[in-house]
């Protein structure tokens, strides 16, 4: 509180406070002055505590973790399921890493270009229905047209975070088992284990992961 020399108060000034604040009171009011104590407020602060080098330590191995159980259940999946079209890209990956690289940059900023321009394009035709006086048609097609856009949409994501890692890393582990184990290289299994341990102890080296994870992604879209 501060109320300087040049206040003019006619009346009684009436003021609560913890503390006594005469001296900040440079004004003579006509009434006078009326001090009532108030009680000490505080706020309650919350102290988060720094996180451990074992907590640390612990959130890095489960990411990691999660990260290559992901991919080597959908790495089984694919090579049970798909087989043939999994070898494909593999090899594509694997003969024609910059070619690959190219038309992955180009498929993935398409994609996404045209899912923009497949909703926009839904809205119009709902819209041009609804002002047609067919609701009940306009309802039906803009739901049918978003879930399949929905639909469309979440395998084009699949495919960019772990379809494209897998198609790429695969083919470095069957290299790798040529050069390790020789006799067990004709394993898939095996060959897909080791890729996607290699590849996810790389991505999570700071800076250069994120690097290598990208082109990773590319060359793996533009195989499939």
């Amino acid at each position: 509180l501060k109320i300087g020399s040049d206040a003019q108060i006619v009346g009684k000034l009436n003021y609560s406070s913890p503390v006594e604040q005469q001296s900040a009171i440079l004004a003579a009011p006509q009434a006078g002055v009326a001090f009532t104590p108030a009680p000490v407020t505080t706020t309650p602060t919350t102290i988060t505590a720094p996180r451990t080098t074992q907590a640390l330590v612990l959130t890095w191995i489960w990411e990691r973790l999660r990260q290559l159980i992901s991919l080597l259940v959908l790495g089984a999946l694919a090579l049970w399921l798909i087989p043939k079209w999994f070898d494909r890209a593999a090899d594509n990956a694997w003969h024609e890493p910059l070619a690959s690289t190219g038309w992955g940059f180009v498929v993935t900023v398409v994609g996404y270009i045209l899912a923009v321009l497949a909703f926009i394009l839904l809205i119009i035709v709902t819209v041009g229905l609804g002002r047609l006086t067919l609701a009940g048609l306009a309802t039906s097609v803009f739901f049918s047209g978003l879930a399949g856009l929905s639909t469309t949409f979440t395998l084009f994501t699949l495919l960019l975070a772990y379809g494209s890692k897998l198609v790429v890393v695969y083919p470095i582990g069957h290299w790798l088992m040529t050069k390790i184990a020789a006799t067990q290289a004709e394993k898939r299994s095996w060959a897909l284990a080791v890729g996607v341990l290699r590849f996810v102890l790389v991505r999570s080296i700071p800076y250069l992961g994120f690097v290598v994870g990208l082109f990773v992604t590319m060359i793996g879209i533009g195989a499939m």
